[in-house]
């Protein structure tokens, strides 16, 4: 018979329904089966029973057929880097602080906080906004500086479209300074599935009230549209975090000296954002036997070194070269995750936001701790120019002043968190297996790529090139990919061109300050 490919009209869509009919069809012999509200209706004691017995006994990809999009605004950046992304099972397009303005009055101020508390929480905001805005002025001219430097031509006729570029070159370092209680809105995609681990584990560490206001939220929005939802939620248990492990070795750790364990993390680190810390020996060799395995062919036929070549080298493989990521479908892409690479990793609050999105290369979800002093990872431009970091140390010297107060007043620990800034250090322990390593790097190591992310897949890069040189020789930034490709045009960021030309450079000779 032929194809028939139909989209389910949205009145269609219920999550009980969807959920109960395409359990059905797994053991349909008479094709797909439909469940509108009627047939629902008239089948329901059938019906009922398989929904219970498929979400009791856990079979629950009949749930993922249902996904709801959800406008979000006036949440915490806390709330997303420590929720909303923590998990691999979502898709979101948030505004960004790199490239829009924080205005003042867009910030979070948890419920759970005394009038007086209120008044140290908003001194804290306060202090951080006018630092924002302060740090930015005192950047603008090293911005400038490095910016010219990369397009000398521009300098000699301005443009107020240049002004504007190095405006949010700028604004991208000097929010650092600012409280991950800064609100973002976005566009937030999730099956009904996830939806429903959301409401479990609402609960859950770093910031209970705020997750359990949004997800509340979003379950009324649900059940406004499709109120058998409800019956899916009645069922599941809550997650038990008193009751967990986790929980308890928090107890048993919460006053603990966590200096101990930066000292070690960091010593361990060294000069390095991003430390490898595991990976096979025989990764190659393993690689190239993936490859064979892939074609049906014996070594003798594809010894080692060309398999990994036809692989890696994009002259060969030019689906590399493609700007939309094809090796989860590409039979020859299939042979990559057998590679995989651990880092020990310390990033900024704002980096690791970033890092997170890459949601197939995933890191610990730390229990966030924000420490009695400050604590952080500045952007490299601000470490560069002395007048800007002498303001930005003496403005996170009154931040931790002001956290302090607060902490001292009695105020809850996960409001307190607020206050932390984007500059506060994140250490996490992150794997990624090849191919979405690949699919990493190559955003990346774009020099348009955030500094500070793009600085530790630089790291992660030469390293695995140490260990690894034919693997590692071919982990390069889109503009590289496409030039081995021989794919045009080579930067494929348009108007957005970073102005240097990468593809002529090797990793180990890439520089960037902005």
């Amino acid at each position: 018979m032929p194809i028939v490919v139909e989209l389910i009209p949205e009145a269609e869509k219920k999550a009980a329904q969807l959920a109960v009919a395409s359990a059905m069809t797994c053991y349909s012999g008479n094709g797909i089966v439909r469940l509108d509200s009627n047939k629902y209706e008239q089948r329901r004691e059938m019906v009922e029973r398989i929904r219970l017995s498929t979400l009791n006994a856990g079979h629950n990809t009949t749930r993922q057929h249902q996904d709801f999009t959800f406008t979000l605004s006036g949440i915490s950046r806390q709330v997303i880097w420590s929720f909303l992304h923590s998990h691999p099972f979502y898709n979101s397009e948030q505004v960004s602080q790199r490239y829009v303005e924080v205005k003042k009055a867009n910030f979070t101020t948890p419920s759970n906080l005394t009038e007086e508390q209120r008044v140290i929480f908003q001194e804290g905001l306060d202090l951080t906004f006018e630092a924002y805005k302060k740090l930015g002025e005192i950047l603008a001219q090293p911005v400038a500086d490095e910016y010219y430097n990369i397009f000398p031509a521009r300098q000699k006729r301005p443009d107020i479209k240049w002004q504007s570029v190095i405006k949010k070159k700028a604004q991208e370092a000097a929010r650092y300074v600012l409280p991950v209680a800064a609100h973002a809105y976005m566009y937030h995609t999730i099956s009904a599935l996830t939806l429903m681990r959301m409401h479990q584990c609402a609960d859950l560490f770093n910031v209970p009230t705020e997750q359990r206001q949004l997800v509340n939220a979003m379950v009324v929005e649900v059940v406004r549209q499709d109120p058998s939802f409800l019956s899916e939620l009645k069922e599941l248990k809550t997650y038990d975090l008193e009751g967990s492990l986790e929980y308890k070795l928090h107890q048993e750790f919460f006053n603990s000296d966590k200096r101990v364990f930066k000292t070690e993390f960091d010593e361990e680190l060294g000069d390095l954002h991003s430390k490898l810390i595991g990976y096979d020996q025989n990764a190659q060799a393993t690689l190239a036997k993936a490859v064979r395995a892939t074609l049906q062919v014996s070594k003798a036929d594809l010894p080692d070194e060309r398999a990994l070549e036809l692989l890696l080298n994009p002259k060969n493989n030019g689906n590399l070269g493609e700007t939309n990521n094809i090796s989860t479908f590409t039979k020859l892409g299939s042979a990559l995750p057998v590679v995989t690479y651990t880092f020990q990793k310390k990033l900024s609050h704002s980096g690791d936001s970033q890092n997170q999105r890459h949601r197939m290369t995933p890191g610990v979800a730390p229990i966030f701790y924000l420490s009695s002093e400050p604590d952080v990872v500045l952007p490299f431009i601000v470490e560069k120019h002395e007048p800007a970091k002498a303001y930005f140390d003496e403005t996170m010297e009154k931040l931790w002043g002001v956290i302090g107060r607060l902490r001292d007043s009695g105020a809850p620990e996960e409001a307190v968190q607020y206050l932390a800034p984007n500059a506060v250090a994140v250490r996490l322990i992150e794997q990624g297996n090849l191919r979405d390593l690949h699919h990493k790097y190559r955003m990346r190591l774009c020099y348009n790529a955030q500094e500070e992310i793009w600085r530790a897949s630089k790291e992660e890069v030469e390293q695995i090139t140490a260990v690894h040189h034919t693997i590692g020789k071919y982990l390069l930034p889109p503009c590289s990919l496409r030039k081995l490709a021989q794919t045009g045009p080579v930067c494929p960021e348009g108007d957005h061109y970073c102005g240097v030309p990468v593809w002529k450079k090797e990793v180990n000779e890439y520089e960037r300050v902005i």
